[in-house]
C-alpha cells in the first residue's frame, strides 16, 4: 500500500482521480493545514488530518504499514516530521512543486530578474510596515537525503534539485493532469506551424 500525502489545493482532486481506485492500491490523505476549505474536492474518498492532532500521531505510528510514502511538496513543517518517522525500508517519493527548492532563500533571488527583485523587496517592505509575517518553510537540507524518488515533468528542474540538494534521488516522470485535461478541446484538433509552445498557461 502507497500513501499520498497532499495539502488541500487545486491539484487536490487530479490526486484523488489518480490515486484513490480500489486498484492504485493508495491511501490518500489531505493535511490540512487552514481553518478552512479554498479547493472543493472529493470528501468520501480520503481521510484529512490536522497537522499533529492525535489523528496525524496516529499516522505518524501507522508509515510502517506502508511500502511508499508520496509527499506531494515540501511546503510544510508536518513534512519534516513525516520524513524524520518513514522507517529506513519504506521508500519516499517527493512530487516536486518548485517554490520548495526555488523558493529558498539562498537562491530565490538568483533566478529574479532586476525588476522582479525589486517587487519581492516592496512586497517584504509592505509585510514588515503591516507587522504581517511572510511564512515560508524550508526543509532542512539534510532530510533531502532520505528522499528515493523525485517525481517531476520537467528533466532539468530534477538536475538542478540533485545538485543543489546533493541527493542520490531517481528520477520519475509525473504531471497531475492528463493530455485530456492539458489539451481540453484542442485534443482532437491538428497544429499546423513549426513554433509551438506547450506549457504553463
Amino acid at each position: 500500500m502507497i500513501l499520498h500525502l497532499i495539502v488541500e489545493s487545486q491539484f487536490t482532486d487530479y490526486v484523488i482521480n489518480q490515486f484513490s481506485a480500489p486498484e492504485m492500491h493508495s491511501d490518500v490523505v489531505i493535511i490540512h493545514v487552514e481553518n478552512y476549505i479554498k479547493h472543493e474536492f472529493q470528501k468520501d474518498k480520503v481521510r484529512v488530518i490536522i497537522p499533529f492532532s492525535e489523528d496525524f500521531k496516529r499516522l505518524l505510528s501507522s508509515l510502517v504499514h506502508y511500502s511508499a510514502v508520496v509527499l506531494h511538496g515540501l511546503f510544510q513543517p508536518w513534512c519534516e516530521t513525516i520524513l524524520r518517522n518513514v522507517p529506513e525500508n519504506v521508500k519516499v517519493a517527493w512530487v516536486f512543486w518548485g517554490g520548495e527548492i526555488y523558493g529558498r532563500q539562498d537562491l530565490r533571488e538568483s533566478f529574479l530578474s532586476k525588476r522582479s527583485k525589486m517587487l519581492l523587496r516592496l512586497h517584504e517592505f509592505k509585510l514588515v510596515m503591516d507587522k504581517k509575517k511572510d511564512f515560508h518553510y524550508e526543509l532542512p537540507k539534510e532530510l533531502f537525503q532520505r528522499i528515493d524518488y523525485c517525481l517531476t515533468d520537467v528533466h532539468e528542474d530534477f538536475d538542478f534539485v540533485k545538485s543543489y540538494c546533493d541527493f542520490d534521488a531517481k528520477e520519475l516522470w509525473y504531471n497531475y493532469y492528463s493530455v485530456d485535461e492539458t489539451l481540453g478541446e484542442l485534443h482532437n484538433q491538428s497544429v499546423e506551424g513549426d513554433n509551438i509552445f506547450i506549457g504553463n498557461f
